[in-house]
């Protein structure tokens, strides 16, 4: 623009304009600006106020720095989306945090700015003291794409507005003028009627924003309306030793408003249990024993379990590799006419078929067990389609081997059977997923669940220390009570422990009144394995029927042991073990699809998770250990994120607990703070059972129910002193 402006040499020609170029005015078109460099910005304003709906508009005005794309660079990064969320709590801290506006993609775009209607100061929010004026916050996130092929997830922007209360005082101002000009305003102008009003809505509708404001100074102390920069001035004022950049947004605002409770009965295990669940947002249980080991007995321990904030229980949710009895997941058919096609080609997902003459049911697991914890609620979905065919999920207690010939069902549940005398969910479709309802325990059954476990316990070392030889799980035909059973172990004396060997014991499980399954000349490998020594099969399963009920007994969990004459059963006669109805079981979680004539069904990313069914968007709702929707940045070349594999991928439960760092060292602080000065040291599960001190472990994303897991720390000479456990669930 400049260059086509600027003055020329007019000595050889006068005329203004000429097309020769030296005239005063150059005559030619116009020049392009040079581009400048976008950055990254995000406003919102409001626009407008519907009366009828009693919601406002708000425009959000946005700049990213670059053009989305899916391109590997060659190096550094690109961004593959742009995301703006918005909450009423404080500024969304990751991807999937508070609700989103919209997302920008290579394949979707959206224009700046982005309208918002009907936003009322009652959304999302659920307090009825809410109905006024509030802070809206929203914050701009990049999806990420490095040259290793690597995603992670940046919050780059973030910004405030008032939602303000609509006093309509642009109609008081009117109102305060007299009725004649009133009445001439009216009349003024048929092409442009009331001048007037609407001049004076202009300094109407500052005046709504300025008297709410007004509102939030008079509001300063009330956590859930104060702005999200003063909570930790807040904080301070009521005691709590947080900053907001040390918790999320919803965090600091509820424990600033119950605060009183939380100081009220600072030092009870309960009262700190409340405060770690607010921290955690999740589960939080607390076990309090001492060690029975001789030198540590005198010490107390507490022992905190905080369950992650969400998890994925299925080992291999998307099915990933080839489905086998030595794999991570693996599929069982029954064709009652034709055949069933397994098709696992793809890099994730599978795919059933059947032809014009094939029909029957087809069995999809992970190879490893969910850890169900029954007084809680559970929820499972799948991604896929159903064609001329129908599926529901079952629990099993055992893995299945064969489709013909399934294993006992878990009965614990509320079943979908219309009689109530088979188990079973039935998948449904909502959106792109099929849900199951929720899985939930049923009346009563807690009273006689029909299964209950134990451990058995063997000592090591000259100055012994106890260790969990196995698990050993029971469980009935018949819903039975079963807390009055023990697991008795027998030396034989013509074999005990030496450098080439583990004892030799007689395995019995007693009713309380006699033995209704035995098992004898048993031994302990180091392989990890329950042996006959008479056969040399390896022990993982026993069964009995006495007195009409049949009885089988589950063997896993082996310890690996190494042959030493001190590493022994802890008797030399009779070692007896309680078994225990914890609430809690291991079960394998079947899809079972039932196929027709010309069935096409494919299934991927399978979740199976407490607490919540995470109503949203696909992507909301699944998740695995390999999801970047958290919080993740880039750190010397490797992403590090808060969704994460428990063990391998796509063979390990899948665990997410926001912005997890930060959340650990709050917990670590919280309890700093709040445990009796003589338990504030944090102990390691290598130095608890024989540290001479008092002291608190911290278990972090947990799995519900892993508080109730054997401790053999806690087992003496036949008597297994679990100690108090107290549960923000229970």
């Amino acid at each position: 623009m400049v260059d086509s402006l600027r003055l020329r040499e007019t000595t050889t020609d006068t005329s203004l304009r000429s097309t020769t170029g030296e005239a005063g005015l150059r005559a030619d078109a116009f020049v392009v600006q040079t581009s400048v460099a976008q950055y990254t910005s995000l406003t919102a304003t409001l626009t407008d106020y519907d009366v009828d709906s009693s919601s406002w508009t708000v425009s959000v005005r946005w700049v990213i720095d670059e053009d989305v794309t899916d391109t590997v660079p060659g190096s550094g990064s690109v961004i593959t989306e742009a995301q703006v969320n918005w909450s009423w709590d404080g500024p969304p801290e990751f991807w999937t945090d508070g609700a989103t506006l919209f997302t920008q993609t290579t394949g979707v775009g959206h224009t700046s700015p982005y309208v918002l209607t009907g936003v009322t100061h009652d959304t999302e929010m659920g307090q009825p003291h809410w109905s006024q004026s509030h802070w809206m916050y929203f914050s701009m996130f990049y999806r990420k794409l490095d040259s290793n092929g690597d995603t992670f997830v940046e919050r780059v922007a973030t910004t405030t507005l008032l939602i303000p209360t609509y006093y309509n005082m642009a109609a008081t101002l009117f109102d305060r003028i007299p009725r004649y000009y009133r009445a001439l305003d009216d009349v003024v102008s048929v092409a442009a009627p009331n001048p007037l009003e609407r001049y004076l809505s202009v300094f109407g509708w500052e005046a709504d924003y300025f008297r709410s404001l007004i509102d939030e100074l008079m509001l300063m102390n009330d956590p859930y309306r104060v702005h999200y920069s003063s909570l930790t001035n807040l904080a301070k004022g009521v005691g709590l030793r947080f900053t907001a950049t040390e918790l999320r947004p919803a965090q600091m605002r509820e424990l600033i408003y119950d605060s009183d409770r939380y100081f009220d009965r600072k030092g009870r295990t309960d009262a700190l249990i409340d405060m770690l669940s607010v921290l955690s947002d999740s589960e939080v249980s607390a076990r309090e024993f001492n060690p029975t080991g001789a030198a540590a007995a005198a010490y107390r321990r507490i022992k905190f379990v905080v369950t992650a904030s969400r998890l994925n229980l299925i080992t291999n949710p998307r099915f990933v590799g080839a489905p086998s009895t030595s794999g991570t997941w693996n599929v069982l058919t029954n064709a009652t006419a034709g055949s069933i096609t397994v098709d696992h080609s793809a890099a994730t997902g599978v795919t059933l078929t059947t032809d014009g003459s094939g029909a029957g049911t087809a069995y999809l697991f992970p190879r490893k067990t969910v850890q169900v914890k029954r007084s809680l609620t559970y929820y499972t979905s799948v991604e896929g389609t159903l064609t001329n065919a129908t599926a529901r999920v079952r629990l099993y207690r055992e893995e299945p081997t064969s489709a013909s010939s399934l294993p006992p069902q878990s009965t614990y549940f509320t079943t979908d059977h219309s009689a109530g005398t088979d188990f079973y969910k039935t998948l449904t479709l909502r959106d792109v997923r099929y849900h199951t309802s929720k899985i939930a325990q049923k009346s009563g059954y807690e009273l006689s669940p029909g299964t209950a476990e134990t451990h058995a316990v063997y000592i090591v070392g000259s100055t012994p220390v106890n260790g969990s030889l196995f698990r050993a799980r029971l469980y009935t035909d018949t819903d039975i009570d079963l807390s009055a059973y023990t697991l008795k172990l027998t030396r034989v004396d013509a074999n005990p422990s030496s450098g080439s060997r583990f004892d030799r014991f007689d395995l019995a499980v007693h009713s309380g009144s006699a033995d209704v399954l035995t098992a004898n000349n048993l031994t302990v490998n180091t392989s990890s394995q329950v042996v006959d020594e008479d056969t040399s099969a390896v022990v993982t399963k026993l069964t009995n029927t006495t007195g009409g009920i049949a009885y089988t007994l589950l063997v896993d969990d082996v310890a690996t042991i190494t042959y030493a004459a001190t590493t022994q059963l802890p008797s030399d006669d009779t070692s007896t073990y309680e078994f225990r109805t914890t609430g809690v079981e291991q079960l394998f979680p079947v899809i079972e699809v039932t196929l027709a004539n010309n069935s096409s069904v494919t299934l991927d990313k399978w979740i199976f998770q407490p607490f919540s069914d995470h109503q949203g968007t696909s992507s909301v709702h699944y998740f695995d250990g390999s999801s970047r929707d958290g919080f993740s940045h880039l750190s010397s070349g490797s992403i590090l994120s808060d969704y994460y594999w428990s063990g391998a991928a796509n063979d390990s439960v899948s665990l997410f607990t926001p912005i997890r760092t930060r959340n650990r060292a709050a917990i670590r602080k919280a309890l700093l703070h709040n445990l009796p000065l003589t338990m504030s040291a944090e102990l390691t599960s290598a130095n608890y059972p024989s540290a001479t001190q008092h002291g608190h472990l911290i278990a972090f994303d947990a799995t519900p129910g892993d508080e109730s897991a054997f401790d053999p720390h806690s087992w003496t000479a036949n008597v297994y002193t679990e100690g108090v456990i107290q549960s923000n669930t229970d």
